[in-house]
């Protein structure tokens, strides 16, 4: 069992090079053909990451460069769906994989208004909302495992292009769990669930505001383009947070005392409220990065990114995660209109804040996603 660290281990960046050599051949062979409550389930919480604040996981523009309707004046939908293979990279046992489900498909449905206004519906899945985070050394409690959980992301969002490189990004954002491990029956903190069997319900509501600035094209250094992005959010405080009183981890928490934990089973179930006062809380988010056309004749890129801030926050958790780095590189082959092939490495670096974990210990989870996205312009039907 090992504490959290800052940075990735030599072993975790060693499987990410192994996915980004299989990506580099898939990428350059030739084409043949076409085309995370209550404090007691918050430690299984996985942190959402880049492009999932944003939404539009599927699509298959570049930061900042929204691609325009392919026919000039049509406002039928504009579908993308993108199946996604994920393999862990920093669980620290076997057994936090019970349940875990590698395949996932992720779904984005734009709608263009006009030539550089589109709404747009996206459902992200997979990737590291699914893994599990890296074993953690809890101090009077001992290593603690958590495993598998399974949160979808729902984005109700608007994207105006002010100018070909600058876009703005604003819309509504709804997370929610659907699967958790640490219960036996997966329902323990689950969305949907009616209260008491979810204790806790997993969820995270906001709304965000953005912009992303991507730079021309430099000839001199191989038409990379290099974007940033800066966004707002407004996130919603839970204050009906229901928490079981059990022997455990939440004995202190609210008004769990152990007097009530020890009382015997059924345990007594609370609700709490950490701020009564509290109803919002404004967090925000950075990303800088680039994207290397290194490949133009087979329509191969490569795109790296870093970011930092808060993603997204479950209401039953006491503060919005923050986090020091997000990383994330994409190796991407286009092979026609239809599809693109996609390699995805990610990891994740909590800042020490106290929560989920108590400090030192923070989160720290990666994944490795193939993604197929498969790409339909329904104006080109009619």
């Amino acid at each position: 069992m090992s504490t959290i660290v800052l940075r990735p281990s030599l072993a975790a960046w060693s499987r990410i090079a192994s996915g980004i050599a299989l990506g580099l051949a898939l990428t350059l062979a030739p084409a043949v053909s076409r085309a995370e409550g209550a404090p007691a389930p918050a430690p299984s919480a996985s942190p959402s990451g880049p492009g999932i604040a944003t939404g539009s996981s599927a699509s298959n523009s570049s930061p900042g460069q929204q691609a325009p309707p392919s026919h000039p004046i049509g406002h039928l939908p504009i579908i993308d769906v993108s199946p996604v293979f994920t393999q862990p990279l920093d669980y620290s046992n076997s057994s936090q994989l019970q349940g875990y489900q590698p395949l996932d498909v992720n779904a984005t449905i734009r709608i263009p208004v006009t030539r550089d206004f589109s709404l747009i519906f996206d459902r992200v899945i997979g990737g590291t909302l699914d893994v599990p985070l890296q074993t953690q050394i809890v101090p009077g409690v001992g290593s603690v495992s958590p495993g598998v959980t399974r949160d979808i992301v729902l984005f109700y969002h608007g994207t105006y292009v002010v100018k070909k490189y600058l876009t703005i990004d604003a819309g509504d954002a709804f997370r929610h769990r659907a699967y958790n491990a640490g219960d036996i029956s997966g329902a323990n903190g689950v969305s949907g669930a009616p209260f008491p069997a979810s204790y806790s319900s997993t969820e995270a509501h906001w709304a965000y505001l953005g912009a992303t600035y991507a730079t021309h094209p430099i000839k001199e250094l191989g038409n990379t383009n290099f974007f940033f992005t800066l966004q707002g959010q407004e996130q919603n405080v839970d204050h009906h947070v229901g928490l079981l009183c059990s022997p455990g981890p939440n004995i202190g928490v609210g008004t769990c005392t152990a007097a009530l934990a020890l009382s015997g089973p059924p345990y007594v179930d609370l609700s709490i409220d950490e701020d009564p006062h509290q109803n919002k809380y404004y967090t925000s988010q950075q990303t800088v990065g680039l994207t290397i056309p290194f490949d133009a004749k087979r329509s191969a890129t490569l795109t790296v990114q870093d970011g930092w801030g808060a993603l997204s926050w479950y209401e039953n958790a006491a503060f919005p995660y923050s986090y020091s780095g997000i990383e994330q590189a994409v190796l991407a082959k286009r092979f026609n209109s239809t599809f693109t092939l996609s390699l995805r490495a990610r990891q994740y670096f909590q800042h020490t804040q106290g929560e989920p974990f108590p400090s030192p210990d923070i989160i720290h989870l990666g994944a490795v996603d193939v993604i197929g996205t498969f790409h339909l312009d329904t104006n080109t039907l009619f």
